[in-house]
């Protein structure tokens, strides 16, 4: 680029622009700046907009410009009030947390912005919490939140046709609290098959028969893997789960945090 001709604040840029120039055009109190290449055209405008605040990014205000320490910020967990219906307003936070007192429901969230994800981190004494019409679960409806100690991350990501898909994460914190397949004392083995189908087989450790408790081991090597849990009626001679479960129903911890099976589906 050549020296640059510098014009005077201007109301409106002219409609045939002259090259390596500036122009100041007036917006308000302030201005924007334009420069134009040798060619005439412009080469970069509005280098005065204003940084954003956290909320102007939450909430994308338009014509902002974003720092690092805005969008880390930014980042930090909202805290969402705790009720019957829990309101989720994805305009103040892009990460939320809350404390369950008592069974909760998700309330439908309200200002979607397509493509915004982020996570909400629920911490709760044994409680479950379901989710409005507009949230979209992972195979689930309802969990349970195991440990009184426990945070349990849940993920989510604005789709179309104002729909929320919604999954469980891992648990951050105090143990057993988590949507993945969870146990402890667990006495069971597993395996894959042909067409990604995952089939769990139970035995257990405290031998006789009778009903026994039995908890499923977490399996390895199962990175983005789907497929279908197939639970046999009697995991072994003379004994049976302590629960009898129904086809297609979905599997959940009971009180002692025995039975934890989500996004998986019971065939048998």
């Amino acid at each position: 680029m050549t020296a640059l001709r510098t014009h005077k604040v201007v109301a409106a840029l002219p409609p045939v622009l002259e090259p390596s120039a500036l122009y100041f055009v007036r917006v308000g109190a302030g201005f924007d700046l334009y420069v134009t290449n040798e060619l005439g055209l412009v080469a970069s405008y509005k280098q005065n907009l204003p940084t954003a605040t956290v909320a102007q990014f939450r909430n994308a205000t338009a014509e902002r410009l974003l720092s690092s320490d805005i969008y880390w910020a930014a980042q930090v967990p909202v805290a969402l009030i705790d009720g019957a219906t829990i309101a989720v307003n994805l305009a103040n936070g892009i990460n939320f947390a809350v404390t369950l007192g008592g069974n909760r429901t998700l309330g439908n969230p309200s200002s979607l912005k397509p493509g915004q994800a982020g996570s909400i981190f629920v911490t709760g004494a044994g409680y479950s919490l379901a989710f409005a019409s507009n949230w979209v679960p992972d195979d689930l409806s309802t969990f349970p939140v195991l440990n009184p100690t426990g945070v349990t991350e849940l993920r989510y990501k604005v789709a179309e046709g104002g729909k929320v898909r919604i999954a469980g994460g891992k648990p951050t914190s105090g143990g057993l609290t988590s949507f993945s397949i969870v146990a402890s004392q667990m006495t069971a083995f597993h395996h894959f098959r042909a067409a990604m189908t995952l089939e769990m087989e139970f035995t257990t450790n405290t031998g006789g028969n009778g009903s026994q408790s039995v908890q499923v081991a977490t399996p390895t090597n199962m990175m983005g893997q789907v497929g279908i849990l197939t639970i046999a009626s009697a995991p072994y001679t003379g004994q049976t789960l302590t629960r009898a479960f129904a086809a297609g129903e979905m599997l959940k911890a009971n009180s002692g945090g025995q039975i934890l099976i989500i996004g998986c589906k019971v065939v048998g």
